[in-house]
């Protein structure tokens, strides 16, 4: 089961601190954070070699996304999507409510059940399927 740590402080110098590990699947092919995505280039993440997509990352306007994998969810799914695609998704916006909003708008059955984090120095969602 994935571990997230949120400490928010709207008021505080670093308002949003994220701290997490990544279970699923250790021995998956992964690369360290970076900018690795052409089309995402204001994305820093850790890469998921295998899918391209990402367990938690931050973009240059301060939003961080993270998702975890829910309990008998372990791995990927035939005619599932990569939940790594999420975090890129939600990074793709400048304000965490963006974000948040735009996860509202995509069919959770396309992916198997997981919490994905949305956060920026003002708002923080939590989305759940």
């Amino acid at each position: 089961m994935c571990t997230l740590v949120i400490l928010r402080r709207p008021d505080h110098a670093w308002p949003l601190i994220v701290a997490g590990n990544r279970d699923e699947m250790r021995d998956r092919s992964w690369a360290p954070p970076g900018r690795h995505w052409d089309d995402r280039p204001e994305v820093v993440a850790g890469l998921d070699r295998i899918a391209r997509g990402s367990w938690l990352g931050v973009n240059d306007h301060g939003v961080v996304a993270v998702v975890m994998n829910r309990e008998g969810s372990l791995g990927p799914a035939p005619g599932k999507r990569s939940r790594g695609e999420l975090v890129l998704e939600a990074l793709d916006h400048a304000e965490a409510v963006a974000g948040a909003q735009a996860m509202a708008e995509l069919d959770p059955r396309a992916y198997r059940t997981f919490n994905l984090f949305i956060g920026d120095p003002l708002s923080a969602f939590w989305v759940r399927h």
